[in-house]
């Protein structure tokens, strides 16, 4: 590094910058005889070094987000790996866990012979018992928190990015989905109810409240169902084989169930857990109605036709069986 003379003010200053800190003046050095001009000189006027022109950065610039299937991708892409954590994968990987620990229970309580430990048994069902509430309090949890975490990023999303919805929605809306492929379609609709929630949730903030205390009655209740149910279960199992090893299973009647509460306040919940589930849906769908019909009234009917989830799994199953066909 040398010292250099500034060619505008005269200031001394490394020959490294590209700018001046004196007098802020752009300046650029010969590189054969380090003699040194202002930007913009093309040539040095010593040796006659013709100065190469810095190649200037390219921005790239997104392209724009006309429906809403490019600005669901463009958010997914945005998240990275955070998107799999709101897969439906996790679920279905846990589902499959609680019907392997209940298979497993069936068979340990099955393949019980008086040749067996009747206390080895019973705690070998208590545990998967104790395992299938636990994977079940993790999904329920899971159920409570990722759809309403997934739907306040992409709403924030949405809004530090200033996409305008309404105008994404109504063009997805106005799309003919029976002209689509099967696939393309599917992403159509899938992209076009996250929009709708969003758009929602930006509107109506007392919504996202409402919601997640519904989804928590059910997913709670539905929990405390499991757990009682639960115990009412292995209660019995257990009376079932001391009756079965000390008897005989042909002297065991259904008198001798015991625990009824157990089973009552089972049922009890199970009614909250419904009420709640049904609760969280029904709000959610006439705050998404209403959205759209505030905001979209001539795309009412091809929303009410594709983009609830109940209407959209018939018209996908519809699909499928024409195409099967």
């Amino acid at each position: 590094m040398a010292i250099i003379a500034c060619p505008e003010c005269g200031e001394k200053i490394s020959d490294t910058v590209k700018q001046c800190v004196h007098c802020g003046v752009k300046i650029k050095v010969c590189p054969e005889c380090r003699k040194v001009y202002t930007e913009d000189v093309s040539f040095c006027a010593e040796c006659g070094c013709v100065f190469k022109e810095e190649p200037s950065k390219v921005v790239k610039q997104e392209e724009p987000l006309d429906n809403a299937r490019e600005v669901y991708s463009r958010w997914e892409k945005s998240i990275g790996a955070l998107k799999h954590l709101f897969s439906e994968y996790i679920e279905v990987i846990c589902g499959l866990l609680i019907i392997l620990l209940a298979i497993l229970t069936a068979v340990e309580f099955f393949s019980w012979s008086k040749t067996d430990s009747v206390s080895d048994t019973v705690s070998s069902i208590n545990t998967y018992l104790i395992l299938i509430i636990v994977v079940k309090v993790l999904v329920g949890a899971l159920y409570t928190f990722k759809e309403h975490i997934k739907t306040v990023i992409f709403k924030n999303w949405c809004v530090s990015k200033k996409i305008d919805l309404n105008s994404a929605l109504g063009k997805t809306l106005k799309v003919d989905f029976d002209s689509l492929e099967l696939g393309k379609a599917k992403k159509e609709i899938e992209s076009a109810r996250w929009c709708v929630y969003a758009a929602t949730y930006i509107k109506n903030a007392v919504l996202s409240t409402k919601t997640i205390i519904f989804n928590a009655i059910y997913t709670i209740a539905g929990d405390l169902a499991l757990i009682f149910g639960c115990v009412f279960l292995s209660t019995n199992l257990e009376i079932y084989l001391w009756v079965k090893y000390l008897l005989g299973s042909d002297k065991w009647k259904f008198s001798m169930i015991e625990d009824w509460p157990f089973a009552i306040v089972t049922i009890v919940f199970l009614a909250v857990s419904i009420f709640g589930s049904v609760s969280a849906e029904n709000t959610l769908d006439s705050a998404r109605k209403a959205y759209v019909e505030q905001t979209l009234p001539d795309c009412c009917d091809a929303y009410e036709k594709y983009i609830p989830e109940d209407t959209a799994e018939e018209y996908i199953n519809c699909r499928e069986k024409k195409h099967n066909s």
